[in-house]
């Protein structure tokens, strides 16, 4: 088994997978088993133990019903782009729950 790398490098990239995780009320263990990977990479992904393969990203967005768009704004810098993170994401979720009433309406 190898060593735990010593070499952190906490980027706004790792801050916006743990924050994007989070605001999906998704612990890692749960990100992990959704990606099929272990929860040792997702937490050294967000850690800044390891890099974020463009690979993972795409099927971390994918995984968590997210875009690219949501994934912009999430990296910009400072209180907007949080703002921003978090409006898109209540708006998606308001969208899927009238949606969904649509659907048990027709039932």
């Amino acid at each position: 088994m190898g060593k735990r790398t010593k070499i952190i490098n906490v980027t706004k990239e790792s801050q916006a997978l743990k924050q994007m995780r989070m605001m999906k009320g998704l612990s890692v263990r749960k990100v992990a088993e959704l990606l099929n990977v272990s929860h040792t990479l997702v937490s050294h992904l967000e850690l800044g133990r390891a890099n974020i393969s463009e690979a993972y990203l795409d099927k971390f967005l994918d995984v968590l019903d997210l875009s690219w768009e949501d994934w912009n704004i999430t990296i910009g810098s400072g209180k907007k782009a949080q703002t921003q993170a978090k409006t898109k994401i209540t708006e998606d979720c308001l969208k899927k729950l009238k949606d969904f009433q649509k659907i048990n309406s027709c039932s």
